[in-house]
């Protein structure tokens, strides 16, 4: 049924409209093309043979480089591919030096503008619709024979464009599967082919997609098969498309600004299983013959323009009236108190970015430290950090420590390049591993770093963690603001007045409440778990709001009947995300328990819509 479907007033529509394509035009707008150090771990194609000329066939050398080099849950490999065209003729395969599938690898280019994968012209095997061949191919550990798999961990695609030429009417651009923190950004797909960017193997995601750009193809964007993990987009380009920009069938898509100019659907969610959330949407060049999004499953939209389509929705065969949509609901909201039957709408915004040339970067190798040899390397550490410099980088390996390491002075920016924090065999980590005491900008900002231990978060600079994984994170009281993408942590605490966004969220590793928001504001686009036990309280006045997401409490176990998944004490929560269960008993019982002026209430499994034997929320309060 129709939630809401409230035309925005024109001077509204026009401002909504300017913001979201300011959101669309981002797509790649961070991506600085600059070198990576020598000394980064990252291996060089170019060191295996590849040419980068744009006429040699660099198949076997990219490939070469791939499989030559061991990789590990602690030894993550990134691929770096100089500025140039580097032409393929098969599939990129991501195995390993016994030829089998496996992931914990990264492929990185100088820019997204200036490094190219392109196939090759009329290339055999990429000619036939029906049978589609990718371009790039991730996978697995624990692989099935096309390197499926859910433990697709850390894969990751940054800043290059891959290219599909002319004549490969059934290619792929990326056949992308990665679990629980992984990530396409800053990444352009153009050419001929089936789809742009395909997620239909076993199991896609939870990941996140951000800054691409996709032109041409039939499907712009395609997951086909499977229920779980999650997949999260934020600013997305899509042109071109013959058949649909965004075709889904059972996944679980969190959307937000996304373009797209097209005469035909932006997106069809073609299954009930299928749920998609969708903020600031732009889809212009419409088809009056058909509705720019076409809704066969569950749908929450909100902040959306078209122009030329006969719709901006078509819910089950059903076009709703209008082309523009302040909020819509497939299915009602629930409230167990008296509630605007409408989403909180928190504030969004995006996370600073700060860059500086790759020579003025430093090291922590430059100060001691020394990755993978189980020696204690915190001085070395907090040396580099207070050398005065802005940027911090750390070459590939696990470094170890004793004692905790202070962010402060001029740090503005830590690369991890996928390295590991930890203590010291036979030793217990510090707590916290990691302090962000108040430095001398306004922000700091942390990337492809793995911490096994607390991120203490006692400033009042605003924190950016992307890439980041382990551990968990407390925000002291006085804290600033905290933007978390393609994250895997643990627990999170946060404190009153903090401001906090989440984008493509995956905790586990607790046997607790995952998230705790004592008066913070919380907003989270995408979000991912596993196990039992509570997701999220809001307590202190907090105010939380969840858009998209999979909650997978069973992971083929029964869920205690007790557990809760969101509680609310005194504060202000909305909802939006589906559960997946394997069988009876592996969902929640309760979904949200709720307290107002010192009354409890529940809203159980049996109050909301199915989804399989899982369930659909959408809740207000």
């Amino acid at each position: 049924m129709i939630k809401s479907r409230i035309k925005l007033p024109q001077i509204m529509l026009q401002c909504v409209a300017a913001t979201i394509l300011i959101y669309g035009g981002m797509a790649g707008s961070n991506a600085v093309a600059q070198p990576l150090p020598t000394n980064s771990g990252a291996i060089n194609v170019k060191d295996y043979g590849a040419k980068g000329d744009g006429i040699t066939d660099d198949t076997q050398a990219i490939q070469k480089a791939i499989q030559l080099v061991p990789r590990s849950n602690s030894k993550h490999v990134t691929i770096y591919f100089p500025k140039g065209t580097y032409s393929v003729s098969n599939s990129i395969k991501w195995l390993d030096g016994q030829g089998n599938w496996f992931p914990y690898l990264s492929f990185e280019g100088e820019s997204r503008t200036q490094t190219i994968i392109k196939l090759k012209d009329y290339t055999s095997g990429y000619n036939d619709s029906n049978n589609p061949k990718a371009v790039i191919v991730t996978g697995s550990q624990n692989p099935k024979s096309d390197g499926s798999g859910n433990e697709a961990f850390r894969n990751s695609i940054y800043d290059l464009t891959v290219d599909t030429g002319v004549g490969n009417s059934g290619s792929v651009g990326i056949d992308y599967i990665a679990n629980n923190k992984g990530a396409i950004r800053n990444v352009m797909i153009r050419g001929q082919g089936k789809y742009g960017l395909n997620f239909s193997r076993a199991w896609p995601g939870p990941n996140l997609i951000k800054n691409v750009s996709i032109d041409g193809f039939d499907y712009g964007i395609a997951s086909l098969n499977h229920y779980q993990y999650g997949i999260t987009f934020e600013h997305i380009s899509l042109t071109n498309q013959k058949l649909a920009g965004i075709t889904n069938k059972n996944n679980v898509l969190s959307i937000r600004g996304l373009t797209s100019i097209n005469s035909v659907p932006v997106i069809q969610n073609t299954a009930t299983s299928g749920f998609v959330t969708l903020l600031d949407g732009n889809f212009s060049g419409g088809s009056s013959a058909v509705s720019a999004v076409e809704n066969t499953g569950r749908l929450y939209a909100r902040n959306i323009i078209t122009a030329g389509y006969q719709s901006a929705i078509k819910n089950k065969g059903v076009a709703i009236a209008g082309t523009t949509v302040s909020e819509f609901a497939s299915t009602s909201f629930k409230s167990l108190f008296s509630s605007p039957q409408t989403s909180l709408n928190l504030p969004i915004a995006d996370p600073p970015e700060f860059h500086e040339d790759v020579s003025q970067w430093v090291s922590v190798t430059a100060f001691g430290a020394k990755p993978d040899d189980n020696s204690d390397d915190t001085a070395a550490i907090q040396k580099a950090i207070d050398s005065g410099k802005s940027t911090i980088y750390f070459p590939t390996g696990v470094y170890n420590i004793n004692s905790t390491i202070l962010m402060r002075g001029n740090v503005r920016k830590i690369i991890g390049m996928e390295s590991f924090i930890k203590p010291r065999a036979g030793y217990t980590m510090p707590s916290p591993a990691i302090r962000f005491e108040p430095g001398n900008y306004d922000s700091v900002i942390v990337e492809r770093l793995n911490v096994k231990g607390l991120w203490e978060h006692n400033s009042p600079q605003t924190l950016v963690l992307r890439d980041c994984a382990y551990g968990n994170y407390q925000g002291i009281k006085g804290a600033g603001s905290l933007f978390g993408e393609n994250v895997m942590i643990g627990k999170w605490q946060f404190s009153p007045g903090q401001k906090v966004w989440l984008r493509q969220l995956n905790t586990e590793f607790t046997n607790a409440t995952r998230l705790v928001n004592n008066g913070a504001k919380l907003w989270i686009l995408g979000i991912k778990t596993e196990d039992p036990y509570t997701v999220i309280e809001t307590t202190g006045g907090g105010q939380t709001e969840v858009l998209g997401g999979l909650l997978y409490p069973g992971h083929g176990n029964q869920v205690p009947t007790t557990d809760v998944a969101i509680i609310n004490n005194e504060s202000q929560t909305s909802l939006v995300y589906v559960t997946a269960a394997d069988g009876a008993g592996q969902d929640y019982t309760i979904h949200v328990r709720a307290t107002r002026n010192g009354t409890t209430k529940t809203l159980t499994k049996s109050a909301v819509p199915g989804r399989g034997n899982g369930s659909i929320v959408l809740y207000r309060d």
